[in-house]
Order: structure tokens, then sequence, then C-alpha cells
């Protein structure tokens, strides 16, 4: 059965306007309403958006100021500060490389894409949101996802997956 988008209210954060447009109009192809997609160009205004409504997934860019893309989600993640810390995120970012990559995983992103973004990535980042959501974990100062990866929640591409690694973080 196809996933119903229509109630899915979701915030896009980008400094790149073309981005923020695209993406809005990706998500309406996918069955998304317009309505229930707010746009905005920093963190800032995202965690502020966040405490006026509420939203069920966060797409945001990396490189955004004041409020770049991995501190709003280390600000998403802490329950002291967050208005929604358990929501899931999708990060995009143009550069990728392996310290960004641990950082942004060990800050709580559920998704990361690289730049330019298609429309089939965006999808397969949601639908395994959606489909196949990772347990979450509570801790004084994170609420997210579990970092720890099982062997049966990895995605079909994880090359980092060994056959007993049911306790292992996530490496590397």
């Amino acid at each position: 059965m196809p996933t119903d988008y229509s109630k899915i209210r979701v915030i896009i954060a980008d400094r790149d306007d073309h981005l923020r447009n695209l993406i809005r109009e990706m998500l309406r192809n996918f069955g998304f309403i317009r309505e229930r997609i707010r746009t905005c160009k920093e963190g800032s205004e995202a965690l502020l958006l966040l405490t006026i409504e509420r939203a069920d997934l966060v797409i945001t860019g990396m490189r955004m100021t004041p409020m770049d893309g991995l501190t709003l989600i280390r600000r998403l993640r802490d329950p002291r500060v967050s208005p929604a810390p358990g929501i899931p995120i999708i990060l995009c970012s143009a550069v990728l490389d392996k310290k960004l990559l641990h950082e942004v995983w060990s800050a709580g992103a559920n998704g990361l894409l690289t730049k330019p973004v298609s429309a089939s990535a965006i999808k397969i980042h949601i639908d395994a949101i959606i489909d196949r959501p990772e347990p979450i974990v509570q801790r004084d100062d994170y609420i997210g996802p579990d970092r720890r990866r099982a062997p049966d929640r990895a995605r079909p591409d994880d090359r980092r997956v060994r056959e007993n690694a049911s306790d292992d973080l996530w490496e590397l």
C-alpha cells in the first residue's frame, strides 16, 4: 500500500531558496500537502517554527547562518531545549567526509543526503523513516535514534554491518 503523505508536516531549512523550493515541489509530487510544508533559511528559524506548530519531519541543509544544520540537529535532540526532541531529521550536505558523517550521525540525524538531492533519494529516506522507524533512546541530554545498529535494522547499503554487530556502535 502506498504511503499517505497528506497528513505529514515538514519543515525544510536551507539557505538556498532554489533548493528549498525544489524540495517542497518534490514533496508535493509525492503527495504532501502544500499547507503542511514550511520553509525557512536557517536553524534558529526552524526551531522557532517548531515552537509555534507541530511538525513530523525536518529536512535541513548544513551550511546556514547563524545556526547551521549540525547545531540544529544537536539542539533538536536535546530535550532540555528542544520543542520536538524525537522528530526525524534528514540533513542535506554538498560536502561529505568521514568527520562530518560521524558528527551528523552522532548528533542524531536519521538520514543524510548529498547535494544535489534527487527526488528518489529523498523519497527513499522518508519512506525508511516512516516504514522502518529507528528505535528511540532517551537520556538526560539526548532523545533520538539509537546510534547502535542491529543487523536486522541495517539499510541494504550499510557496508559496516557485521554478522554479530547488535551491540557494536556504528563505526566509520
